[in-house]
């Protein structure tokens, strides 16, 4: 942007540069409801120009894609990780039940690491509730920036086809490619 970020691909600068002109030119002549009605203007064409940068960076997806997504990968590892926590516990408890067949001396360390163990897997609470806090400011971010935005159009825009590729990482459940699919991107690759 030129000019202080006044510039404006909607034909805005010019009327822009005609206010500012005003206030430049009338000198003590441009009263003060004049001046504050040129900088509304200017506030005003300054907001409708980010408005249109946001928009063109394809904010209307916030909402119907990124946060979505972020939500279902983030209960993902809520739920991997309260699964991994059951699994821990319940071998914790297996590990405490065999250790009761042991003498005193020899069952007292065991019993120590798996009471250990037991404080341990409270990670996965705090866990939890940690994703849960950022599921909730990503859906403030998303109401926010949605809410400066207005309405939007959510046709979205002609995309070319892309070729299959493996995702990193480990997928979503039904997101996943199967291993048919896999051979034939290798294949495809190869």
């Amino acid at each position: 942007m030129k000019d202080g970020g006044t510039k404006s691909a909607d034909g805005a600068a010019p009327l822009l540069a005609s206010i500012e002109a005003l206030i430049a030119t009338g000198g003590d002549a441009v009263s003060a409801d004049q001046r504050l009605f040129a900088e509304v203007a200017r506030l005003g064409l300054l907001i409708r120009q980010a408005k249109q940068e946001i928009a063109a960076l394809g904010a209307g997806e916030i909402g119907g894609r990124f946060i979505p997504e972020a939500k279902d990968e983030l209960d993902a590892v809520v739920g991997a990780t309260e699964a991994a926590a059951d699994a821990i516990l319940s071998a914790a408890e297996t590990i405490e039940s065999e250790a009761a067949g042991l003498a005193a001396a020899a069952a007292a360390p065991i019993r120590a690491a798996v009471t250990r163990i037991y404080e341990a897997c409270n990670f996965q609470d705090i866990t939890g509730q940690r994703i849960g806090k950022v599921v909730r400011t990503l859906q403030h971010i998303e109401a926010r920036v949605l809410g400066l935005l207005g309405p939007i159009d959510d046709t979205p825009p002609a995309v070319a086809a892309e070729a299959p590729r493996l995702e990193n990482g480990p997928q979503l459940a039904g997101a996943a490619h199967g291993q048919a699919e896999i051979d034939a991107i290798f294949g495809a690759q190869g």
